[in-house]
């Protein structure tokens, strides 16, 4: 049932009874995202709840008060105003020293690169101070190319940013993703003395760095480098087939070789090549989930943090899946999306939201509307999912890729995640408040 007066109050009733060996539907978990409760509950439990919010008797249940009281405000309900922009991605260039095998890019190389007085406006614009909006900005060098290539822009950009931000009173945070394969003395010092934090691209494993990125005892090597100076780095690993049932390897490696990573990012590739039926999306993600879901358990064990942009949705309440950023292609163009930046990529005229010409950030207001308001109120399949709220609708570059079966798959294993984890929570929970095993304890008590 889909109790349609509990999801107009944005509650729903999740199937859960599988997790102590009962049919699904013989135990729902009942989830509020935006008042952040979540509690367990027999159907009929629920239909007794369903019929008082039918007749607005929101004071007849305790719980059914305390899931109404939805006090947490998503993400991106500002992000119609350009002003709202807090992120600046900028793609100093199309050049590389990689030839990555997943690269998205790849087919945009060219000797375009920006210059200071392309930047310049950008920063002028994102950091100014505004009143009603938080102080915190990030300028962040991203791929597209590889930035330290365009090593003097770089250290041109950081000391202008710095110069604004200090003069009109906001806090500016820098963040780099680099492969790794260029790093001198002079940037070990530099990402040191303004506090970067650096994001290798980088597999773990030697074997399937070597086989999709190459050079691994370089960057490896860098790596240290960069954590014996005390540089906050952070990993980003690509998972593929290749190496989806290594995850618990790469976390050994990681505590092993690399103890100083402040995290572990494990991303699955946007592939179109290799997800061609529902049937492969669905038997990747299933080996991605018990993969992670192991790795997430070692990687407690050894104090590491690792993350992927599906499993940490528990955390966020978002109408959006990314929000409040711009990023500034080589072609002095704006997009939303880091991932469309040159013209020959498609779909590329479809996501420039502006331009930076004359000395002027001028955006296209139509198109920055229609963009920026791609939001899990208008997107048809979001509309009845208990998990719009934490996953935003999901990444647009994936819903642009891939065709509507394919992204169904993913959406699955988006749902999938965040049940898993909100059961993971209430176990917590559980065993905190009782000390006994919430699937174990419970298990005779459902019906069958």
């Amino acid at each position: 049932m889909l109790y349609p007066e509990l999801r107009t109050r944005n509650i729903y009733a999740i199937p859960v009874g599988d997790y102590f060996d009962k049919p699904a539907e013989n135990c729902l978990l009942l989830y509020s995202p935006l008042a952040n409760r979540f509690t367990l509950a027999t159907p009929d439990e629920v239909d007794k709840l369903e019929q008082l919010a039918e007749k607005g008797d929101i004071h007849g249940s305790k719980v059914l008060l305390s899931m109404l009281q939805q006090t947490l405000t998503p993400k991106a309900t500002a992000y119609n105003k350009t002003e709202s922009l807090q992120t600046a991605y900028l793609l100093l260039n199309e050049k590389c020293n990689m030839h990555c095998s997943y690269c998205y890019s790849a087919g945009g190389r060219s000797k375009a690169e920006l210059s200071m007085k392309d930047i310049a406006p950008l920063l002028e614009f994102l950091l100014q101070k505004r009143e009603g909006q938080q102080d915190e900005r990030v300028v962040m060098f991203i791929g597209g190319g590889e930035p330290t290539l365009s090593w003097a822009l770089l250290k041109e950009t950081t000391a202008y940013a710095e110069q604004l931000a200090q003069r009109n009173g906001v806090k500016v945070q820098f963040r780099i993703t680099t492969n790794g394969l260029l790093v001198t003395d002079e940037m070990v010092a530099w990402y040191k003395a303004h506090n970067f934090a650096v994001q290798f691209s980088f597999e773990v494993l030697e074997d399937i760095q070597n086989a999709q990125r190459g050079q691994f005892q370089t960057v490896s090597y860098n790596l240290k480098r960069l954590l014996a100076a005390g540089v906050e780095c952070k990993i980003r690993s690509t998972i593929t087939a290749d190496n989806v049932d290594r995850m618990c390897e790469m976390v050994e490696i990681c505590h092993r070789e690399y103890p100083g990573v402040y995290m572990l990012d494990l991303e699955d590739v946007v592939d179109c090549g290799y997800f061609t039926t529902p049937a492969v999306v669905d038997a990747f993600y299933d080996r991605y989930f018990h993969s992670y879901d192991k790795a997430k358990g070692l990687a407690e064990q050894y104090g590491i943090n690792i993350q992927s942009a599906t499993y940490k949705t528990i955390h966020t309440i978002r109408e959006k899946f990314c929000s409040h950023l711009v990023c500034l292609t080589p072609y002095r163009t704006m997009t939303t999306c880091a991932f469309v930046s040159t013209p020959n990529e498609d779909g590329y005229d479809e996501a420039v939201i502006g331009v930076v010409e004359e000395g002027e950030v001028r955006f296209d207001m139509s198109a920055y509307d229609r963009l920026t308001k791609q939001t899990i109120h208008n997107v048809p399949e979001c509309k009845d999912c208990w998990a719009k709220w934490n996953c935003g609708s999901g990444c647009p570059n994936q819903r642009r890729v891939y065709s509507a079966d394919i992204y169904a798959g993913i959406c699955r294993f988006a749902k999938r995640t965040l049940r898993h984890n909100l059961m993971e929570e209430m176990q917590k929970r559980y065993a905190l408040q009782t000390g006994k095993d919430l699937f174990v304890d419970l298990k005779d008590k459902i019906a069958d």
